[in-house]
């Protein structure tokens, strides 16, 4: 345990050797294919039927959110190259792990914050242009686009 100033005392752990071996083969074991309901996607998959400015403001505070989250892993990562150096890279350490983590939460961040802002983006410059929510979807073509 490790005693804080304000806050609850910290509880440290290690793992075993065994722990350690079941870990190992578990890194590299691999991955069952898995469904994922992403229900931001959904919601951007049925947008055609909302109401574009209040869609255009619900996706603008999505990517706000999404922004703020980067915005802490940002610095974060610096201070991991600053502070770690090329062991960020080394493959024998741990550091390695936590660094390749937040990179990956950075991608993800910045990639559903520029996702939400290209559909709200797309909503204000329907509104714009006077489209109306509710609109029937365009008929699919068989051929390629402008084809009927």
């Amino acid at each position: 345990m490790i005693e804080q100033r304000g806050r609850p005392a910290e509880r440290v752990y290690s793992i075993t050797e065994p722990g350690q071996e079941v870990l190992k083969r578990w890194a590299t074991a691999p991955i069952r294919p898995h469904s994922t309901r992403d229900e931001l996607m959904l919601r951007a998959y049925s947008v055609w039927i909302a109401e574009p400015v209040t869609a255009a403001a619900f996706f603008r505070e999505q990517e706000r959110g999404h922004r703020e989250r980067l915005a802490l892993y940002e610095p974060k990562l610096d201070g991991m190259e600053r502070e770690w150096g090329d062991d960020v890279r080394c493959v024998a350490s741990p550091r390695l792990a936590s660094y390749a983590t937040v990179r990956r939460g950075i991608g993800h961040e910045r990639e559903v914050a520029d996702g939400c802002c290209w559909v709200a983006e797309g909503l204000e410059r329907g509104t714009a242009g006077g489209t109306s929510a509710g609109a029937a979807p365009p008929e699919p073509t068989n051929g390629p686009p402008g084809t009927a």
